[in-house]
């Protein structure tokens, strides 16, 4: 999707430019919960957008030690380019389900996200 998107970038770094969309410069911290990503992987993919020109870092002006981060206007671009592709790949995928099948999509997914956020994860037995 991101190739039809012309969008080379990694799935991550992606994920992190999506999650920044066109809010406010976001902590990373706060960055890091809304691209669901430990903070050391989206402080990695920081880096890679911003070399890219995607994103721009700063220290918040009213706490010096707090990062914050912004999409550029190109980042911007970018992910409304791929999210374009990603809805117009869905609406196809989708032509042919009738309204009550999308529906009934649309709940269950609902319900997925709400039991995988209820669900503990259980520790690895070393296997």
């Amino acid at each position: 999707m991101a190739g039809a998107a012309r969008v080379v970038l990694p799935q991550q770094a992606m994920n992190v430019l999506r999650a920044l969309g066109d809010r406010e410069p976001l902590p990373v911290g706060d960055l890091a919960r809304a691209a669901r990503m430990d903070t050391g992987a989206v402080s990695r993919q920081i880096r890679v957008l911003e070399e890219e020109g995607l994103v721009e870092r700063r220290s918040s002006p009213q706490h010096g030690s707090i990062v914050l981060v912004e999409a550029t206007p190109e980042g911007r671009a970018m992910a409304q380019r791929f999210e374009r592709v990603r809805g117009a790949q869905l609406s196809r995928a989708l032509m042919e389900w009738t309204p009550e099948e999308r529906k009934q999509l649309g709940e269950l997914m609902l319900r997925l996200v709400d039991d995988l956020q209820a669900t503990p994860y259980l520790q690895a037995d070393g296997d």
